[in-house]
């Protein structure tokens, strides 16, 4: 499932982290859904077990998944954590589109790509 490109600028970690929200968006993951250990992923993805604890933290403060000792980690979804993240991104939106009009970026022309990043999503 996962896709890494060690050669990119983002780190393995935040790939895992960008890639399991796309799987989330694309339904590919429901609530409740159990991920593969730490030591599994790690394995799988030829990477160290570090990268993947730091991906599943990360995950875990955004409100995507939870860690249940002993038995596992789960997707599930902290609707709080995730509206506190929405108003961040709708804050950072609010800056681009501001250069966006300095550039004089259209509204067609952001519309393509909101379309075409949508489209790739499914």
């Amino acid at each position: 499932m996962y896709k890494l490109d060690f050669a990119s600028k983002i780190p393995i970690y935040q790939q895992i982290v960008d890639q399991t929200k796309g799987a989330l968006a694309k339904g590919y993951f429901q609530e409740g859904d159990q991920l593969p250990s730490v030591r599994d992923l790690s394995k799988d993805l030829l990477v160290n077990t570090s990268t993947i604890t730091r991906a599943y933290k990360e995950m875990e403060n955004l409100g995507l998944i939870q860690t249940v000792v002993g038995k596992g980690t789960f997707i599930s979804l902290d609707q709080k954590k995730l509206e506190w993240e929405r108003e961040k991104l709708l804050e950072k939106l609010e800056e681009l589109l501001q250069q966006t009009i300095f550039f004089n970026i259209s509204l067609d022309q952001i519309g393509e790509i909101y379309n075409r990043i949508k489209e790739d999503q499914k």
